[in-house]
């Protein structure tokens, strides 16, 4: 969604939402999400709609309708509310015809058998493209974005947490008190992502092959020095090097060195 505004600037809601081949609920749920925590704007002309989407009856009767989930009574609720509307109607209405309170949870029940009951044909639904919105990206919503884009870039060519964070996180206000959870945090994604294993160890390689001239001889510790990754990532990159006969292990001491 950011990436989305940072590259094609402010649009409305429901263009934001195709354009990312989205649904309007779980969009909807997001969007706040972010506007709360102030890295987008959303600007809308009916407060009460904020741009939900729209329910018409168009076969059978509600006693027709098989129930959605668990919700037995809630979805024969939800059928002859829109069944008795005669119109196109929205999920706030539907839940105040009903007698329920408008809360989130309420709002995620009555939308799931509502896309039950069109998943059955007995409704259709659709955006109102009158409604008049639009979205755009806040100043810390493009820092962000940036930050995630450098740190995406940064792990998928194998370089160090730390390296990454220090990199990336100047962006941000107060590196150093998120400078701890943040290497920990790429740390642990590293260790359990095994496709991003997969995808940067070539990379990895290509980068620990440069670091060997004809009579230059390091250790892992080395390299992992020299190339900001932990000890890790260097020892391993080094060591299937040396399976490919691209490097040579000699043992020497209680060190081991590697060169061509």
């Amino acid at each position: 969604m950011l990436e989305a505004l940072v590259q094609h600037g402010p649009m409305r809601k429901l263009d934001l939402i195709e354009r990312l081949n989205g649904k309007n609920g779980p969009f909807s749920v997001h969007l706040h999400k972010l506007q709360k925590l102030g890295l987008v704007d959303y600007l809308h002309a009916h407060p009460e709609e904020q741009g939900w989407s729209q329910y018409a009856w168009s076969k059978g009767k509600p006693d027709d309708v098989q129930k959605v989930r668990t919700y037995t009574h809630l979805t024969q609720e939800v059928a002859e509310a829109v069944y008795k509307s005669g119109k196109a109607t929205n999920v706030h209405e539907i839940i105040e015809k009903i007698g329920r309170t408008p809360s989130h949870g309420n709002k995620c029940m009555v939308s799931h058998i509502l896309a039950g009951i069109e998943a059955q044909g007995h409704i259709t639904s659709g955006l109102n493209r009158e409604r008049k919105s639009s979205v755009s990206i806040l100043p810390p919503g493009e820092k962000l974005f940036e930050v995630a884009r450098i740190l995406s870039s940064s792990v998928a060519g194998g370089r160090g947490a730390k390296r990454i964070v220090r990199d990336s996180w100047e962006k941000l206000e107060d590196p150093g008190v998120r400078m701890g959870y943040a290497s920990r945090g790429i740390a642990l994604y590293e260790k359990a992502a095994s496709r991003l294993h997969a995808i940067a160890s070539s990379r990895r390689q290509e980068l620990l092959l440069r670091l060997f001239g004809k009579k230059t001889r390091l250790r892992p510790v080395d390299a992992a020095k020299l190339l900001s990754w932990d000890y890790a990532n260097a020892d391993r990159g080094l060591r299937a090097l040396n399976e490919k006969k691209l490097l040579r292990k000699e043992q020497e001491g209680s060190g081991t060195y590697y060169h061509r």
